[in-house]
């Protein structure tokens, strides 16, 4: 899992958050990935419709709430994700009217840190439209996580034994460690 949390220094409509995520689940496929076992192998399923996994805890009339949430951020990293369920979760903690922490956990078979950062730019720019103006008026997404697959999987068919045949090569000396 690859949790995170940011903090946001402004007042934030939950709904905003929920149209941010909402959005990016339709841009971005990946994050409507879940994982289903069939005769003993796991398989990727894209899954439609599912509601953004976001949920909302108001911290501002505990006392020491900081120390609270570091508590509480360290015990939702122990939670694993259900890998029946898209493989990520969203946490809006309000600490005061115009502090928050939006905490992200997705799982790294569908994220790594490159994308992860790459995810949330994408966030904040998304975010800051819906915030600003309502909408969001982005350009479609043209190539995604299934077209990838897609070429991932005829590259290997064509050319899969070849590179399975460079890596073993490149891999059967002594590495340098």
């Amino acid at each position: 899992q690859v949790p995170t949390y940011h903090f946001l220094y402004e007042k934030v409509k939950m709904k905003d958050i929920e149209k941010t995520f909402g959005y990016l689940q339709k841009t971005n496929e990946v994050l409507n990935m879940v994982f289903e076992e069939y005769s003993g192998v796991p398989k990727q399923k894209l899954v439609k419709n599912y509601d953004p996994p976001i949920s909302f805890v108001d911290l501002s009339l505990v006392e020491d709430n900081e120390n609270k949430l570091r508590k509480m951020i360290q015990e939702e990293n122990k939670e694993l994700l259900d890998f029946k369920k898209p493989l990520w979760k969203v946490v809006l903690y309000k600490l005061n009217e115009e502090k928050f922490c939006l905490y992200l956990n997705i799982h790294h078979l569908i994220t790594d840190g490159w994308s992860e950062g790459i995810l949330l730019e994408e966030f904040n720019k998304i975010y800051n439209e819906i915030k600003d103006k309502g909408t969001v008026n982005l350009p479609e997404v043209d190539y995604g996580y299934l077209d990838w697959i897609n070429e991932e999987e005829f590259y290997l068919k064509e050319y899969g034994s070849e590179y399975l045949n460079y890596w073993m090569e490149e891999l059967k000396a002594p590495l340098p460690i």
